[in-house]
């Protein structure tokens, strides 16, 4: 183990190269979320969907604060067609980064661990028109150095449209499926719609419906 860099004895080792040690097609993805916002609950959900319904391997590491709503949640999750030993969080070559609070643009360097080419959503309201003015410029440089995917979206829109009022999850859920190419956009839409009847089906067709719907505009 390397610890910190004593100047004054004159033994401490340097910190080599960054390398990943995932096995080959595992996707690492990152969620900031909004505690009560869904985020947490929908990504355990995801692992468990994902590693029952597909022959895929889940790993989900979680850091929130379960004695209050309202802070910030960070979910880690790995997908991958061999069993995943990582049992640490994601520091590096994130293949997917969701922000779930636009207000957290100002405060956490959130695309710190993404790899170049990689896909960043952000659940933003405030219009297209805003983002070149309201986007800290560090986050600006970033999207553009790592070349990246880059998506918005007003899931809180959508969802209060819907009826769902301010569980974005689901919303925000869909576009995770659709976007970050665990599994094919199409078989995970299905699985997804899936997953709901599960969930909801004891709340009634409409209820179910409401999510459903809340998924194909997500998708739009």
């Amino acid at each position: 183990m390397i610890g910190i860099n004593d100047d004054v004895t004159h033994t401490s080792l340097d910190y080599g190269a960054e390398f990943d040690c995932m096995p080959p097609g595992t996707k690492q993805c990152v969620f900031w979320g909004f505690g009560t916002d869904g985020t947490v609950g929908a990504n355990k959900q995801a692992i468990k969907t994902i590693g029952t319904q597909t022959p895929l391997w889940g790993q989900g590491h979680f850091a929130y604060d379960s004695h209050k709503g309202g802070g910030v949640t960070m979910s880690h999750l790995r997908f991958g067609p061999e069993p995943i030993k990582g049992e640490y969080e994601i520091q590096t070559n994130a293949d997917y980064i969701a922000c779930h609070n636009s207000t957290y643009v100002h405060k956490f360097n959130m695309l710190k661990p993404i790899k170049e080419g990689g896909t960043f959503v952000l659940n933003w309201g405030w219009g297209e028109d805003q983002l070149d003015a309201r986007l800290p410029n560090k986050m600006k440089e970033q999207i553009a150095a790592n070349n990246l995917n880059f998506y918005t979206i007003d899931a809180s829109k959508i969802a209060l449209e819907a009826g769902l009022g301010q569980r974005v999850n689901m919303v925000l859920q869909a576009v995770f499926y659709h976007l970050s190419e665990v599994l094919p956009a199409e078989e995970a839409m299905d699985i997804l719609k899936q997953d709901i009847e599960k969930t909801y089906g004891k709340k009634g067709p409409k209820i179910v419906q409401m999510n459903k719907d809340c998924v194909d505009q997500a998708i739009t």
